[in-house]
Formats: structure tokens, sequence, C-alpha cells
């Protein structure tokens, strides 16, 4: 059987057969071996023997080549210390082939050395556990298997003073089944042993401290008393109720909701079953309909549900698809989106989604964060109106505000000669409307398309930025105005606004309808210059922004708890969701299905249906 490195020069050759001749003669200890798919080149191998040549390849695999391989680790020998070295922990990674003339006899020779890896592999471990080795030393061990995903031990405590450890008991946990959990306490599972320590950590932002103006005669910019801007306190709902959480590889691994932050926070672990909330992707239906059944204390919570569900079917007259309803019917989803009504854009008042709202990532906060550094906010601020982007009717003709506001304030070339109403009627712009200098409203179908631009950051500095329905009823720009500390005017009807359940609203913004658009004079006028007003419900709004929006591990475990704050009164939340049209949908068709039944012509009443 011969041996050879695709790529590699002559000369290096025999150092790739003597490393397989080691790994052949059962040595396999010294080192780990890795035959799997690359993307690139040879890396460089340290052998166990003094000598540790090194060498690369300069030419990439072939597609052929890279199909055929396999992934596979052996754990490293320990060195005398009984520690492992970081040479040694380090995975030295092999892509090798067989060179043969037959192909048939390639083939046969990779099983085989996959079959001679897996004999290798699996009686160095247990011997390994054969010796009593400690689990704590085993946390950076990995088998990645090529039948399987990856098999992790790092949720294996540490082995607990006086107790023995039995194969049986590592193998339920490699394979990753509750069952491991049956015959051990919370104690001796890593995930159990860190919830401990969630008592004494904070889920909120840090906030400098500073008096905020509040007491008899202050008013937020809304009209209503100054007061606090938080429903909820800071350790409410209690930890317990909040985490660890469970977080499904395919979610941890998407790079735009970036749930990994709660994995580097601490704040998730490995075992579904001590999950208070298992995070899930958002779809499709059938996978989430095949998950095993869980309490409503410990629900699912699918984030980010709008796109893939196709939740718009259930404003058809037909009603929810067969499988949709299914899920919104079970009580153990919930669900997280920027807009808990997009299922019916056109209805303001239409059934919400069972859950809550999140605060978009996009934006990334750390880049607010950035760019609030370099605005330059002044007392008092620059601008009293702003508003600068692009012309983003309503999906399904939903809304006309950014259209009316354009042709308004004449902000680009070829503004629109009409306004319009919410049902899409055209009625005459306003006569004799002069904007105050101090306003900046500036709306094109194309940036290049208005007459005027000014760097977009700079707006928040000003006492209200115009939060507008485009084509849908959220919008990015409410954190971005937030972040700027600039108050939120939001015309966006029947939009349940991000961590409800955490965050006074009326504290912290302005709510307008959308057909103030209509009237731009009278909306501008309905809008407080008090000072102290204006001072009072920005001082609230970086309060809130600090603690419940600032990064975006804080913005996921504020919608944990608003998640928490929900379940705790599900029963009671649900009657004002979808859940309960699915419901009542179901239980007409179980009446009607019983009736057809005692009917004899039951076939026609069934088709009639």
């Amino acid at each position: 059987m011969g041996v050879s490195c695709v790529g590699c020069r002559d000369a290096q050759t025999d150092q790739v057969g003597r490393a397989i001749e080691l790994f052949l003669t059962n040595d396999c200890k010294h080192y780990t071996i890795c035959i799997g798919p690359v993307s690139c080149w040879l890396r460089k191998a340290a052998l166990a023997s003094d000598e540790q040549p090194s060498f690369s390849c300069t030419k990439r695999f072939s597609a052929s080549k890279l199909r055929a391989a396999r992934r596979w680790s052996v754990c490293p020998r320990r060195n005398e210390s009984g520690r492992f070295s970081a040479a040694k922990r380090r995975a030295v990674k092999w892509y090798l082939v067989l060179d043969h003339d037959s192909i048939s006899w390639r083939i046969a020779c990779r099983l085989i050395l996959l079959l001679v890896a897996g004999a290798a592999g699996l009686g160095a471990f247990y011997k390994m556990i054969l010796k009593d080795v400690e689990f704590s030393k085993l946390s950076s061990l990995q088998l990645s298997l090529p039948w399987s995903s990856a098999f992790n031990l790092t949720t294996v405590a540490e082995k607990p003073e006086g107790s023995s450890w039995s194969w049986t008991s590592v193998a339920d946990k490699l394979q990753g089944s509750g069952s491991a959990s049956n015959g051990s306490t919370p104690e001796e599972l890593r995930g159990a042993e860190s919830a401990d320590s969630f008592q004494n950590r904070s889920m909120v932002g840090e906030v400098p401290t500073e008096e905020i103006l509040e007491g008899p005669g202050i008013l937020v910019a809304s009209g209503v008393p100054a007061k606090s801007p938080f429903k909820a306190s800071d350790d409410m709902p209690h930890w317990k109720e909040v985490v660890p959480v469970f977080v499904e590889p395919i979610l941890m691994n998407r790079s735009n909701f970036r749930m990994v932050e709660l994995q580097k926070g601490g704040w998730t672990v490995e075992d579904p079953m001590q999950a208070v909330f298992y995070l899930v992707c958002c779809g499709p239906v059938e996978r989430l309909l095949a998950l095993p059944t869980r309490p409503p204390e410990r629900p699912y919570f699918c984030y980010d549900c709008d796109a893939i569900l196709h939740l718009e079917s259930c404003s058809s007259t037909m009603g929810c698809l067969k499988n949709l309803s299914v899920l919104l019917a079970r009580r153990d989803f919930l669900f997280s989106s920027s807009d808990l009504r997009w299922w019916h854009l056109k209805n303001d008042s239409a059934l919400l989604m069972p859950g809550v709202t999140h605060a978009h990532p996009i934006p990334p906060p750390e880049r607010l964060v950035k760019a609030k550094k370099d605005m330059k906010r002044t007392d008092p601020p620059k601008y009293f109106l702003t508003f600068q982007g692009t012309r983003n009717n309503g999906l399904q003709g939903s809304c006309y505000v950014r259209h009316n506001l354009e042709a308004a304030f004449n902000s680009s070339f070829k503004p629109p000669t009409l306004l319009r109403t919410a049902n899409g009627r055209t009625k005459p712009l306003p006569t004799n409307f002069q904007p105050p200098p101090d306003v900046f409203v500036s709306i094109a179908g194309e940036h290049d398309a208005m007459k005027e631009r000014r760097d977009y950051h700079s707006l928040f500095n000003s006492a209200y930025s115009l939060i507008l329905h485009g084509h849908g009823r959220w919008s990015y720009r409410l954190m971005e105005a937030l972040n700027g500390g600039a108050i939120p005017v939001i015309m966006a009807d029947g939009w349940r606004l991000p961590f409800d359940e955490l965050v006074d609203w009326e504290q912290i913004s302005v709510q307008r309808p959308e057909s103030m658009s209509e009237t731009p004079e009278e909306l501008i006028e309905s809008l407080t210059r008090n000072a102290t007003s204006i001072k009072a419900t920005k001082q609230r709004i970086d309060l809130v922004y600090q603690k419940l929006m600032i990064s975006q591990e804080i913005r996921l475990l504020s919608l944990l708890r608003s998640a928490a704050v929900w379940k705790q009164n599900w029963q009671e939340n649900e009657q004002q969701t979808l859940r309960m049209l699915v419901d009542s949908t179901n239980a007409l068709q179980r009446t009607k299905s019983q009736s057809a039944e005692k009917t004899p012509n039951s076939s026609l009443v069934a088709d009639g249906y």
C-alpha cells in the first residue's frame, strides 16, 4: 500500500509515510490525527519523537479528494506532570489520501484506515476510564465522527470525590441524551454547576450614577408625569426564570443574530433539560414540529420568526397553513419578532404573535456606540426634529407616511404631487406650509434624488427624531435614535415596541398616528419645546439604552427577561394572540367534523366545508 500526500513534494512523502506508520502501529497517543475536508493547505506536523520536521503543501487538494475525506481525532498523551502540554493539545491535522492504481483498492484502504483509527481511539479512551482518569483533564477532548455531529466532553463534570465513573454514564453523555442526567445530581453537570453563579451576576448594563429629573409638575415629552422608565426592577424577574438557556447549533452559528454572545457570557448550558429557554432558529415549520414537547414554563423560544414561517398566510380567508396552525396551537412555543403583527400589515389591531418583540441586532450595537462617540451632542440640541431616509412605502399598500412627508417637505427633486390617505386615496398638499429652520426632513425614492443630505449620525443631535413606518412597522432607526439620545417620534400604528414588558415607552418616546403625516404642521406643533421635559426624557432614554440595549449580549438578556415576564402569565397573555384564532378555528373544524359523522351524506358535507 503506497502512501502519498496530494500536492506535496517527494521529499516530504517519506515523513508523511512515517507518521502513518506510527499511527498504524498503535502509537497514536502522541498526537492528534485528522483525516477530513480541508479548505487550504497541509498543516505543519509535530511528531512524537525529538525530531519535529515541518512541511507544507503548495498546491490545493482536488475537489474529489476533499469529498472523500473524513475527520477523526485521537486524544494526545499526557506528560509526566499529569497535564497536557500546549504542543500536544494543539490538533495536528493530516490531510492524506492513499495512492494506488485501483480506485476500489484506494477506497478500501481509506475505510481500513478509518476503522483502525476508530479502534485505536476508542481503545485509548476506554483505557483512560479503566485507569480512573480525572475527567477534569479531558475538557479539551473532542471526537468528530464521520457518521454524526461532534460529541463534546466539555459538559462532563469533574469526578466527585470518592465516586467512580462508569462507561455507561459517559456513553450516555456522549450521545447527548437527556437520560444521562437521570442517574446524576445537577451538581455533577457543568451547566448546573455554573448556574449557581447566576444569582451574583447582573443581566443589565452598567449605568453611571446620575440623578434624573422627576417630581411633582415635571412632565416628559409625551405629556405624562415623569417617573421611572422601567416596568420591572433590575432583579426582576428572578434569574431562575431567565437563565440558563440552550441555543441550538443552527441558531448559534448564525452570524447576524450573534447568539454566541450568550455563550461567551456563560449564560448557556449544553443540556436542554437544564435550560429555562430552548432557543431555536425560525424554521422550517416541519423541523419545529418534530421537536419533543416541553412544559410551557420552559418553552422553545423561536427567534426572529417572521420570514421563514410564512405567517402572512394567517391573514387570508383560508386561514393559517395546516402545519403552522399546529405549531401555533402548541403551548410550549414562544416567538420573538421585530413586529408581532407582521403577519397582517394592513390590520393595525390584529392579534399578536404569542411572544415578545426584540431589538434587532442590525446595525450592530458596537457600531452605534462608536458613532455616538464621533457625534458631538450639544445642549440644547442643534435640531428640533430630524429625519433622513428613503421613501419606503408600506408593503401591500399598508402605509404612505414617508410618501406624504416627502411631498409636504418637498425634499426630493421629483416629490409626489398629492398626499395619500391610509386607504390609498389621494388628497391635495397642504398650502403655505413652511417648516421651522431647526426641522430637517429629507426623503426621496433614492438617496441621489435628495435635494439635501447631511451627515446621518449628526442628525441625532436633535430633540426629536422621526421613526416612520417603512415597508413594515418596525425600523432600525429606533435603536439609532435611542443610541444618539434623540426622543423617538414613532409613527407606526400597531407596532408593539421592543421589550415592552420591561420598558415604559411613554417615558422615553412620543407616539403619533400615521394620519398626522398628512398634516406636518400639526405634527411639529404637537411636540413640546419645553427644555425641562426634553431633558427629563433624554435622561431616561440614556438610562434605558445603557441598561437594556448597549450591547448584543445585554439585548439578548433583555429579550429573555421580557419573555420570562410574558410567560409568568402566559395563559392570560395568550388571549390577545393569534393562538386564540387558531384554537377557535380548530374547535370549529372539530365541531363540523363531528356533525359530518352524524349526517348520512357526510362526504357531501365535508366537501362543502
